[in-house]
């Protein structure tokens, strides 16, 4: 379940954050976490999975190219947006906007 426009604002995006954590908690380097979040949420909505894997990365200052590119491939091409367009205007305009910081964010990353 979706319930705002922020990169883990929906039931997905909180699992991957909170088994990221637990296995950086562990001993995980951020590469091994993203690799078995990858790995574990293979089946899930790949479009959730790639901005928050890509957003935790930068979080813990690492981040992967192929992550990287995957997560800006998502916001470049508009799928990022995709389940707010021809709903409130409001909540894509902000959207975007997250989108737009994240896509900044990534860029600024060295990979």
């Amino acid at each position: 379940m979706t319930w705002g426009v922020g990169i883990f604002d929906s039931d997905l995006a909180q699992n991957i954050r909170r088994d990221f954590e637990s296995q950086m908690r562990n001993g995980a380097s951020v590469f091994a976490a993203a690799k078995q979040i990858l790995e574990t949420f293979k089946d899930a909505d790949s479009m959730i999975v790639g901005l928050a894997v890509a957003a935790l990365q930068l979080e813990h200052g690492q981040l992967g190219p192929r992550e990287k590119k995957r997560a800006l491939t998502i916001i470049i091409s508009g799928d990022g947006r995709e389940p707010w367009v021809g709903g409130d205007p409001d909540a894509l305009a902000a959207r975007e906007r997250v989108l737009e910081e994240l896509r900044n964010r990534l860029r600024e990353m060295p990979s």
